[in-house]
């Protein structure tokens, strides 16, 4: 997720780090939701183009609207971060703030999945 890099290593590492955790643990009944399968789509998403990265924030709102609500806004601060990335504003990205809200939302969303 690194090239003439629009997308900070830590931006990038917070993503891949949320979704590895819940594909991870979500059993297969979960993913039959629609929340566990958009939220598990985010995981094919890769690569440092702008159209990558826009994509990436856009499967992230829709997971979002799809969200618990302890989750919401914390996925949209994710989603947000991709597009700032996307349009170069790299420097307005906290990243720590960013990989906590993916680490956060992950935890949710991987209990809910693991619910179903």
């Amino acid at each position: 997720m690194i090239g003439l890099v629009r997308r900070t290593a830590a931006v990038a590492a917070a993503c891949v780090a949320c979704l590895t955790f819940t594909a991870g643990t979500a059993p297969n009944a979960g993913a039959a939701s629609s929340l566990c399968k958009d939220y598990k789509a985010l995981a094919h998403i890769r690569g440092t183009r702008v159209s990558d990265l826009r994509a990436a924030e856009k499967q992230f709102r829709k997971v979002a609207a799809e969200a618990p609500a302890k989750a919401k806004a914390d996925l949209r601060a994710v989603a947000d971060a991709e597009g700032k990335v996307a349009s170069g504003h790299t420097a307005s990205v906290n990243n720590a703030a960013i990989r906590a809200a993916a680490s956060r939302a992950g935890v949710i969303i991987a209990k809910k999945c693991a619910a179903r």
